[in-house]
């Protein structure tokens, strides 16, 4: 069974038998087993190549040269972003974002629970 499109990036699922392939078109496929039977896939970015796949034990990370996000191995999306000012130079950019989200999650957790307390102020 060949690729629908040709096939831009590649990442072993480390707990399973599933390959992950990003393609031309801006999709991550799961190719599961041996024979490569298809299963999930989802959009990353309509158009425009996926630069690299991380896949962990429940999640896969995707970029693009203009958007990265996290999806879990069902499909279902974690989170996205849009690059609009700028396009992604390299995989290290996506990792300097990806930890820049990271560093910020306790902050905005603190802030949403400020916010929903009556009469506080957020400074």
């Amino acid at each position: 069974m060949p690729f629908p499109q040709p096939v831009t990036s590649l990442s072993f699922d480390p707990i399973s038998d599933t390959l992950w392939a990003g393609n031309t078109a801006g999709v991550v496929l799961a190719y599961h087993g041996a024979s490569r039977m298809r299963g999930v896939s989802y959009f990353v970015a309509r158009g425009d190549p996926i630069k690299n796949i991380i896949s962990s034990e429940s999640v896969v990370h995707a970029c693009t040269s203009s958007s990265v996000g996290s999806w879990g191995k069902g499909g279902v999306n974690k989170w996205y972003h849009q690059l609009s000012a700028f396009r992604l130079p390299s995989f290290e950019s996506l990792i300097a974002l990806c930890q820049l989200y990271l560093s910020t999650i306790p902050d905005l957790l603190e802030l949403l629970h400020l916010s929903i307390i009556p009469q506080s102020h957020i400074h």
